[in-house]
């Protein structure tokens, strides 16, 4: 979902800036020392954007690798967590003396 607003956000501002040149070119002519000034203004603009759009899409793809291995890191922590906890389990020495102990040991294992 933010991915699709970011997204959004900087096609506005591609748009934007596309039509800040365009309106340049139509307002200055072109042998103007103010065009050249405010065209170079624009120019850098428009690099630092694309440079931008660069980091945003760096970042965007390195997030998503790092919320993967996040996500990853906690499954493998509830199984290991799960696997401990029945070995513990499987290793309790219980004592099957008599018939109650046993009924025990079978209800235990019915409620895990």
């Amino acid at each position: 979902m933010c991915n699709q607003v970011l997204t959004s956000d900087l096609d506005s501002r591609h748009t934007a800036a596309e039509w800040l040149h365009h309106t340049l070119n139509e307002l200055f002519p072109a042998d103007d020392t103010d065009y050249e000034a405010e065209n170079q203004l624009i120019t850098s603009l428009i690099t630092r954007y694309r440079q931008l759009l660069l980091a945003v899409d760096v970042t965007t793809s390195r997030s998503s690798v790092v919320i993967r291995c996040h996500d990853y890191k906690e499954a493998v922590e509830r199984h290991v967590q799960w696997l401990t906890d029945t070995e513990d389990k499987v290793r309790e020495d219980v004592p099957l003396d008599d018939l109650d102990s046993v009924r025990a040991m079978l209800d235990n294992q019915q409620v895990s």
